[in-house]
Formats: C-alpha cells, sequence, structure tokens
C-alpha cells in the first residue's frame, strides 16, 4: 500500500500502541478523528470571522452627545456633532491641535471659518458724549474728530498690533496715522531749507519781506509759462520762491491780506 507519510499516525499504529483490539477500539478511535475535525473545522471558522471583521470607524464609540471645547457656551445643544480625526481638513485649516475632540457644530464652524474656537468679542458699545475725546496725549485737537474709534481685541486694520492700545479712545487722525504707519507719533517735517543769496542775487519785488532768503530763485523770461500765466511783465525780474509761487498760482505778487 505504499510508505506511511511521515508523522502521520494511522489506525493500525494505533490499535497495536494502545493493545486494542476489535470494535471497542475501532468506535473510540473514530469517535476521537471526528471530534478533531469538528475542532479543526471551528478554528477555520473563527480565523475566518476574525480576517473579515471590519475595522472599527474613526470616531466609534466616542460620546457625541456633548461638545467638550471647555468655553462652549451650549455644549449640549447642537444640531450636530463632529469628532475631529486625523482625516478632518474642512477649512484648510490645520486641526490637529483638537484632534479626539467633539464639538458642536457652532463650535466647528467657527474653527473652520476663522481658524480658533474663541467665540468673537461682542462689538464694543456706541460712545457716549463724554467719551468723544481722544486719548492719545499727543493730539493737537482731541476734543475734535468727524470720528472716534475705540480699540478693542477685534481691532486689526492695517494689519498693526493693537494691543498696546486696547482700551484707548482715538481720533481718526490718531487712528488713521497708526493703521498706515504703526505708530501715533505724527511724521515730523523735514526743516525747510534756506538758501542765502549769493552777491547780487536777491528778490527784485520790491514789497518782498525777505528778498535775500529763500530755497530757491527763478530768473523770469519769455520762455517761463508755470500756471499759464501772463509772466512778460516779470521778464527779467528775479523772484524768491514764495513770490515766484504766488504769481504762478494768482498772477499777481500782491501778498493776500497784506501778507506776504
Amino acid at each position: 500500500a505504499g510508505q506511511k507519510e511521515e508523522g502521520k499516525t494511522t489506525y493500525e499504529d494505533e490499535m497495536e500502541e494502545a493493545g486494542g483490539e476489535g470494535e471497542s477500539f475501532h468506535f473510540v478511535w473514530w469517535k476521537g478523528a471526528e471530534q478533531q475535525a469538528e475542532a479543526q473545522e471551528e478554528n477555520k471558522e473563527s480565523n475566518k470571522s476574525n480576517n473579515s471583521a471590519p475595522a472599527p470607524k474613526s470616531g466609534e464609540g466616542v460620546d457625541r452627545s456633548r461638545c467638550t471645547y471647555e468655553g462652549c457656551a451650549r455644549p449640549n445643544e447642537s444640531c450636530r456633532f463632529y469628532v475631529i480625526t486625523k482625516d478632518t481638513k474642512a477649512g484648510g485649516r490645520d486641526w490637529s491641535s483638537l484632534l479626539g475632540m467633539v464639538i458642536c457644530n457652532s463650535c466647528y464652524a467657527r474653527f473652520r471659518d476663522r481658524g480658533r474656537l474663541e467665540p468673537p468679542i461682542a462689538a464694543a458699545k456706541p460712545l457716549v458724549h463724554f467719551e468723544k475725546r481722544c486719548t492719545y496725549e499727543g493730539c493737537s485737537r482731541p476734543g475734535e474728530s468727524s470720528r472716534f474709534h475705540r480699540i478693542t481685541e477685534e481691532t486689526t486694520a492695517g494689519g498693526r498690533d493693537w494691543r498696546g492700545l486696547l482700551g484707548r479712545v482715538l481720533c481718526e487722525r490718531c487712528y488713521t496715522r497708526y493703521r498706515s504707519a504703526g505708530t501715533l507719533e505724527p511724521a515730523v517735517a523735514p526743516p525747510k531749507r534756506t538758501i542765502l543769496a549769493e552777491p547780487g542775487q536777491r528778490c527784485t519785488y520790491d514789497r518782498c519781506l525777505r528778498p535775500c532768503e529763500s530755497s530757491r530763485f527763478f530768473r523770469i523770461s519769455k520762455e517761463t509759462h508755470g500756471g499759464g500765466q501772463d509772466w512778460s511783465r516779470l521778464d527779467g525780474m528775479v523772484l524768491c520762491n514764495a513770490c515766484f509761487v504766488r504769481f504762478r498760482n494768482r498772477g499777481t505778487l500782491e501778498p493776500q491780506g497784506g501778507q506776504p
């Protein structure tokens, strides 16, 4: 019948080893083999069941009935709750800091739209009459402005850091200056450059109060056309900058109101 497969026990081997004979041994051997086969089938079914079981979904078993953000005003009230996982990417935000949290619809929408869970501060109350005054000490006209601004945590105009001015009231001029330049200090105008006339050079308009002091002198000729005025009657004259600008703008050298 051929050679016996190595490691495999036959009916005859077991009967010889046990010293059994006849039908009684045959029945016992058959029952043992049957039980062993059933056990093997059960193991196969168990392994198959374990391998085919679906993986638990992310967030499964998490309590979805309460917002876990400690600053939430109504943690138990929401039309929907969200479990934050590594796959949460709504709004293009970085949700990693909230991983594993359950948040209500309001908190979820706030983080998605603004990138933070903290609710915005309520709009500042309108300023009453006595508050409408600029609190910047260097303001030249603190009580005069078309509009006054109270600085709050929500003030972000111009991309500036307004935290150092938190709670202060600024007039429109100071507010605009800080928004544009990042400082309340007004820009210091450079000193006017005064050039003394060279020997023989002076404003020849006889009513000029400072004929030898000017940032610039102009010799009038037939080529002079500034301001569209008729310069022909001043041909050959030398004018200081103040007199030149006056004639260019008004067509006369006479100072307005008796002032040069």
